[in-house]
């Protein structure tokens, strides 16, 4: 029996999340190093505000009646890209549904924001996202990503060495916070 492929798979994650199932599935990839490794296990909600093919991430929405509420800035969340994968990103912008990897450079294609990840399994621990500490963590990730973002595309505009050091500042509290919620994962209290 042939191993379905990764494309046959992500149409059976989003059809599963589109029918109001939660999903876990086993990550591959290195673009969120170093938070989730590849093998990792990634348990998966649906997202909570949909319409049709758009979605409507933004203040102002309530929670649906399942208790999921709307996804805010900073969240790790599964996009189905117009390839027809999915990605499990960090949302850095929840105006323009922006998302990119811990460990990219440049924010992803835009796709639609298909769930929500709320734990990650790998090395024997559980990483529950919903838990408060980790709410506030993936929030300050995300705002330093979209600092690291902005001070860099402002670089490439025009350089000069307080803009420099302005990129270097905001890539080494971006790494630090990644630090921070990789030492916590591996050593919890």
């Amino acid at each position: 029996m042939n191993q379905p492929t990764m494309l046959e798979l992500s149409d059976v994650i989003t059809e599963l999340l589109a029918a109001g199932q939660p999903v876990h599935f086993t990550a591959t990839g290195e673009s969120m190093l170093p938070l989730i490794s590849s093998g990792a296990t990634l348990h998966v909600i649906p997202n909570p505000v949909r319409n049709n093919s758009t979605n409507c991430v933004g203040a102002g929405l309530k929670p649906a009646r399942n208790g999921h509420r709307p996804t805010s800035i900073g969240e790790i969340v599964l996009v189905k890209s117009a390839a027809g994968g999915v990605l499990a990103h960090r949302l850095v912008n929840n105006k323009s549904l922006q998302t990119r990897g811990d460990n990219s450079q440049h924010l992803d294609p835009a796709g639609e924001i298909v769930g929500r990840v709320t734990g990650v399994e790998q090395n024997g621990r559980y990483l529950n996202l919903n838990h408060p500490l980790w709410q506030t963590f993936n929030l300050a990730i995300g705002h330093a990503s979209t600092l690291q973002l902005r001070i860099g595309a402002s670089y490439q505009a025009s350089p000069n060495l307080l803009k420099l050091l302005g990129r270097k500042a905001a890539t080494a509290i971006f790494r630090g916070l990644l630090g921070l919620a990789c030492l916590a994962f591996r050593n919890p209290a």
